[in-house]
């Protein structure tokens, strides 16, 4: 092969991940807006300690689910890693053989553990009323979830692994058009809505996209044409999923259950309305790190072909521009998010939930040093390094539960979000030597804090003119015109902001004119949304690179 040949072929994988990025990207931001007009109804239908409940009572369905994944071990993430190497190397029969042996091992194990919870849930009841009071009768409602997630989390990253993103767009717009639907039937057509039947409608809202799910698999699995070589025994398929996914399941284990029972610890030690209004805030911050969660499926299955290719520089390449790029969205939406706190949760849950302005900006805070470490689990999982991961979240975890804890005991709700900021940062120091080191990439140092000094920066001022100036100037306008809904909206803070961060963005040249360069690669095609961010990565670049020759 020659290198124009193998030029074209590496520009074709950059735009497959820019579009399956992007789509990706459509998925999480659509599911916050669906999650936005839900909690906008679920406010008028239930009261903050029902709406408590029921996160209560999703939450231990949650934790079983984490607990499936060992079982087999972090498939998802396997299939993420074997499904693009095997489409790479054109090794059919060995890809329909994994897929097929691992799908059938999960039906059983999810049905197993699907049925031994609701058995659970239903003769050990009380053991759950100490969290749910008298409605541990919601664990039984929602307990088919486990089965329904439990399969349609491997069908998703079957679909991953194809960069078949658009199919999951569609399944996420079905399952939460449905969800929205119901409730806006309930509002105006139930008289009396009890939090069972939000239950039952959280169930279905599952199962629909399931069923639908299934069917796109069908056809994707029989299109699939034989190849040459020999099929992979079950047992060696096995064996892969499992030396490969065991360690990378112990660490998605450890954090997402330390997820989980922070919700449970805050309704311990807080009042029931405490969990509504931290459930509120973690929502509300996916807005952000959803700028880097998104591309991790897409980056995963690119670093995986890469390297199967052994295309260990364009690794390097990818991997430093989405991080540099995730980064720079994640702290322009985070800015934007601070100051239109007030404004969401007076619009969509009302005067009352004015009481979680403070705690939704500072818990806004604690995700601006995540960004890498949602980028080093893909990078880990494309290089086959897998081994590392359940250390990197052992550590991660030493330093971020003490925190946490020690904030919430002390100061409540408030220090232990206070703790997690504390802890995310020296974690995030920790992150980039690891990536250095067990990643094999390099990184800009004094580009990446430099990222993080104008956004403190433009954040700073931006909050001082709010407090001493703009404030009084936004209550006294909305007065005189009668537009009290704006008396939220603190709108001359978030235009500061903006004007600040990207003018400072441009003067210290946060990315290089290569960088600008690559990116516009990775946005090359005809669809009108990659034309789009291509035009402005192009006068972007002018802006910023004015004595260049571009």
């Amino acid at each position: 092969m020659n290198k124009n040949t193998n030029d074209e072929i590496i520009q074709e994988d950059h735009k497959k991940f820019a579009v399956n990025a992007l789509f990706s990207i459509f998925n999480s931001y659509g599911i916050f807006i669906y999650q936005i007009i839900i909690s906008f109804l679920l406010a008028r239908l239930l009261s903050q300690e029902l709406w408590g409940y029921l996160i209560l009572a999703t939450s231990i369905i949650f934790i079983i689910l984490i607990i499936l994944t060992l079982f087999p071990p972090a498939l998802t993430f396997s299939l993420n890693f074997y499904i693009p190497r095997y489409l790479a190397l054109n090794q059919n029969n060995k890809l329909k053989s994994m897929i097929k042996n691992t799908l059938y091992l999960k039906l059983i194990l999810t049905l197993m553990i699907g049925i031994l919870s609701y058995l659970i849930f239903f003769f050990y009841s009380s053991f759950f009323s100490y969290s749910l009071g008298t409605h541990t009768n919601l664990l039984l409602i929602l307990a088919p979830i486990i089965i329904t997630e439990g399969l349609s989390t491997i069908l998703i990253s079957i679909f991953q692994g194809f960069f078949k993103f658009k199919i999951i767009l569609w399944l996420t717009i079905i399952r939460h058009s449905f969800n929205t639907l119901a409730l806006i039937f309930f509002l105006f057509m139930v008289e009396v809505v009890t939090i069972e039947s939000i239950a039952f409608i959280n169930m279905l809202s599952s199962l629909i996209p399931f069923v639908i799910s299934c069917c796109f698999f069908y056809n994707l699995y029989h299109k699939i044409e034989d190849s040459e070589e020999e099929k992979n025994s079950f047992r060696e398929n096995i064996s892969k999923i499992t030396r490969y996914g065991a360690p990378l399941s112990i660490a998605v284990l450890m954090n997402e259950i330390w997820k989980q029972i922070r919700v449970l610890l805050i309704g311990s030690y807080e009042s029931t309305d405490l969990v509504t209004g931290y459930n509120i805030s973690i929502n509300y911050s996916n807005i952000s790190t959803n700028a880097a969660t998104s591309v991790s499926a897409p980056l995963t299955t690119s670093l995986s072909g890469l390297e199967a290719k052994k295309e260990r520089g364009q690794i390097n390449i990818v991997f430093n521009t989405t991080f540099k790029f995730s980064l720079f969205l994640l702290l322009l939406l985070t800015g934007i998010l601070i100051f239109l706190s007030d404004f969401f949760l007076f619009i969509v849950f009302g005067e009352s939930y004015l009481t979680f302005s403070y705690l939704i900006k500072i818990y806004s805070i604690t995700i601006i040093f995540t960004v890498l470490s949602n980028l080093f689990i893909p990078l880990l999982n494309a290089r086959n390094k897998t081994k590392f991961l359940p250390f990197n979240t052992f550590f991660n975890l030493l330093i971020i539960i003490p925190s946490f804890l020690i904030g919430l005991l002390n100061l409540g709700i408030i220090g232990a979000i206070y703790g997690l900021i504390f802890a995310n940062f020296v974690t995030f120091i920790f992150q980039i030597y690891f990536c250095i080191k067990i990643g094999n990439v390099t990184l800009n140092l004094f580009k990446i804090f430099s990222q993080y000094l104008i956004f403190l920066l433009s954040l700073g001022i931006a909050i001082v003119l709010e407090i001493f100036v703009f404030n009084n100037l936004r209550y006294g306008l909305t007065q005189h015109f009668n537009l009290l809904i704006f008396n939220e909206l603190e709108t001359l803070a978030l235009i500061t902001f903006l004007g600040l961060y990207i003018f400072l963005t441009i003067l210290l040249k946060t990315f290089s004119f290569t960088e600008l360069e690559f990116l516009e690669t990775f946005f090359g095609g005809n669809k009108k949304v990659l034309n789009l961010i291509r035009k402005f990565l192009v006068m972007f670049k002018k802006i910023t690179y004015r004595n260049i020759d571009s």
